[in-house]
């Protein structure tokens, strides 16, 4: 399905894509409801785990979001409101960018 590019591996293209896919599942489970009101550096704790430092770097290196501190800052920073959630889907092109590559 993938092939392999100058930065990056076919099998580390298909880790991240199951990966993207595991993480999705687990957000669409999120109730975002219950969180009105909260500070910054809140996300749900069920994202955590299936967050995982691979996905976060490819997020950060390959589809144009700017690194944060570390993976939770930017968990905490662009999914932890439906509103940013929405937005960083929208613009995130992690399928796009695996598959033309």
């Amino acid at each position: 399905m993938f092939t392999d590019a100058e930065f990056m591996s076919a099998k580390e293209k298909e880790l991240v894509l199951k990966q993207w896919k595991s993480f999705l599942k687990a957000l669409s489970t999120c109730d975002f409801g219950a969180q009105q009101g909260a500070d910054y550096g809140y996300f749900p704790a069920q994202l955590d785990k299936p967050f995982t430092d691979r996905l976060y770097k490819h997020l950060s290196l390959h589809c144009g979001f700017i690194a944060h501190y570390n993976r939770r800052g930017f968990l905490s920073s662009r999914f932890s409101h439906a509103e940013v959630i929405q937005e960083t889907i929208k613009n995130n092109m992690v399928i796009g960018i695996l598959a033309r590559a």
